[in-house]
């Protein structure tokens, strides 16, 4: 145990103040602590970055190579439409999944596509939807993500 720790500790069973300095080095080691926490909470685990395609239609994300990206979009069946896929260049992002509900970490009435960045440029990813229950040939564009993928 550091002996600040030791000084605050018989400080307060005597007493006494703990020294200016061994408030300090307490504060110290409290303040890494937290700071570490908060850290590790706060996204320094790796994980992919997620993009709420919300209130727009046209987005941008930049990513580096080998980094993920999960668009999350409002599943549009309420309004009387249907997903029906998305577009983009499989040389620069890979689709990598898709899903609805709690397995995917999608909250109730959401759609997550997963894509990962594989080579340096850009790609317009766009998410088509058409009227539920129409052919193919009446496809529309529902979100589109400019994404940018650079070589860092």
């Amino acid at each position: 145990m550091p002996d600040c720790w030791a000084e605050a500790s018989r400080s307060r069973v005597t007493g006494a103040r703990p020294s200016g300095r061994a408030l300090c080095r307490r504060l110290l080691w409290v303040g890494l602590w937290l700071g570490l926490l908060a850290g590790v909470g706060c996204g320094f685990s790796g994980g992919p970055s997620v993009l709420d395609l919300d209130r727009e239609q046209d987005f941008h994300q930049e990513l580096a190579v080998g980094e993920e990206l999960i668009l999350d979009v409002r599943d549009p069946v309420p309004g009387g439409y249907e997903l029906a896929g998305a577009a983009f260049d499989p040389v620069v992002v890979r689709f990598t999944s898709y899903g609805t509900g709690a397995a995917t970490g999608a909250r109730a009435g959401r759609v997550r596509f997963g894509f990962t960045a594989l080579t340096p440029g850009e790609t317009l990813v766009e998410i088509r939807v058409r009227p539920t229950g129409a052919p193919e040939a009446m496809l529309e564009v529902y979100k589109r993500v400019l994404i940018v993928v650079s070589a860092d």
